[in-house]
């Protein structure tokens, strides 16, 4: 809290909104709260589609579809597609990026070596760069190795392409505010 109150950044901000020179704890929750909000990103093409509001094209669809064939929905699930479980990276071939702050990390459990929280497919095309530490720069190169790593799959130039179509579906509207 000290260091809140110390700062030249959000003390004028706090002392706006909130129109008090005192920072509570009560109002950086309120703060943090609001700025959560600003992260929901509803009322993607995915989203209308699963209401019966809008149709995908055939190409989304077919990559919806393969999506689930191939088994990336085992761990990708749920409103967020993802984000609910810890999974490891790396199941049939070595993932050969950094094993930075995997579940290892905390519980100190060898199995827990490149384990990491499942992240939410959500807004994907918006989150370059990928993977826990960043070492993929694009989309369709993520999909590439991840097909390798978890599915123990090499996908042909169609199935990326139906698969980014897909994920695409996934980007909602950004809040103007």
């Amino acid at each position: 809290m000290q260091r809140l109150q110390n700062s030249t950044l959000y003390q004028p901000l706090f002392q706006k909104l909130f129109h008090t020179s005192a920072i509570t704890i009560d109002q950086v929750a309120i703060a943090i709260a609001e700025y959560e909000k600003s992260l929901i990103t509803p009322d993607c093409k995915f989203d209308r589609f699963l209401r019966g509001e809008t149709k995908l094209t055939e190409k989304e669809y077919n990559g919806y579809i393969l999506f689930k064939k191939l088994g990336c929905a085992t761990c990708h699930n749920g409103v967020n597609i993802g984000g609910n479980s810890y999974q490891k990276i790396g199941i049939f071939y070595p993932y050969k990026g950094k094993a930075l702050d995997d579940r290892y990390k905390i519980t100190k459990d060898p199995k827990d070596r490149y384990v990491y929280k499942v992240p939410t497919l959500r807004n994907i095309a918006l989150t370059a760069p990928y993977f826990h530490d960043g070492s993929v720069k694009d989309l369709r190169n993520a999909i590439k190795l991840m097909a390798i790593y978890n599915l123990g799959v090499k996908l042909n130039d169609k199935q990326v392409d139906l698969l980014e179509s897909f994920l695409l579906t996934l980007t909602g509207k950004v809040p103007t505010q």
